[in-house]
């Protein structure tokens, strides 16, 4: 029997663990793990007894996001065909928005890609030293994903969301937390102690309060989000049948450099 590739545990009482579970290949993020994540968050939304939640990556990466064998079988599909099946990946890992309760993202290695987009979905992100992340869409040849283009200018600002997301560049934790894009940059010997610290401080806040401020703050941001996903999709879906990223995607497996046509 196959491990799961999202595993829950309880790290205190009312305080929960999600680990994206694929170490292999960092935790990359494919259609079956989407499913499984899916899944596990409509378990903790009838979880009355739920506090926090920490997402976090199995060994030495976070997320290096989407799946390459994943990404590129979808050069073999048609246009509409990508965008519903990009919808329903996106949506899977953002139902993490549907939960009342604060989330951290406890960022233990490398943010690339969907891995990072799930993070800026958290409503905190705590880096361990020494990570890398980046929204590196572009050097694939591939539309930013995932509310990419939502969440990025949102933290940062507008004119580095942009800086970062048209030059796909990897940037270090320092400089993440620098931007505003990460709250904190922690050691490795200190790392899940500091994680497992805030969350139970916010664990012992009033469970009511909490989740009522959860959703004030996320309430005016719904719609929107709704129409980036949108967007984000039908770029997605003609981007994978185009040569672009197939050469991207081509070029990443063969560890080299893509040479996009002109």
């Amino acid at each position: 029997m196959s491990a799961a590739l999202v595993e829950r545990s309880e790290l205190e009482p009312g305080v929960i663990q999600l680990v994206l579970n694929d170490p292999e290949v960092r935790n990359a993020m494919g259609d079956e793990m989407s499913e499984e994540f899916h899944a596990a968050i409509n378990e903790l939304r009838l979880d009355s007894s739920l506090r926090v939640l920490v997402l976090r990556g199995a060994g030495k990466a976070f997320s290096a996001g989407g799946n390459l064998d994943m990404l590129l079988a979808k050069t073999k599909l048609p246009p509409r065909e990508n965008r519903k099946r990009m919808e329903t990946f996106y949506y899977n890992f953002l139902s993490l928005l549907d939960l009342e309760v604060p989330v951290i993202a406890a960022m233990n290695g490398h943010a690339v890609g969907a891995g990072l987009c799930i993070a800026m979905a958290c409503d905190i992100r705590i880096a361990k030293q020494g990570s890398k992340l980046g929204a590196n869409f572009v050097r694939l040849g591939l539309h930013p994903g995932m509310a990419a283009t939502y969440f990025l200018p949102r933290l940062v600002g507008r004119a580095k969301a942009a800086e970062l997301l048209y030059t796909g560049r990897i940037i270090s934790a320092d400089e993440a937390h620098a931007i505003g894009l990460v709250n904190s940059v922690v050691s490795e010997d200190e790392f899940d102690d500091c994680v497992l610290s805030l969350a139970k401080e916010i664990a012992t806040s009033g469970p009511e309060a909490v989740r009522e401020l959860k959703l004030s703050l996320r309430a005016s941001e719904r719609e929107t989000l709704r129409e980036a996903l949108q967007r984000e999709a039908d770029c997605q879906g003609r981007n994978y049948a185009g040569k672009e990223f197939l050469e991207g995607i081509t070029a990443a497996k063969e560890k080299r450099p893509a040479k996009f046509p002109s």
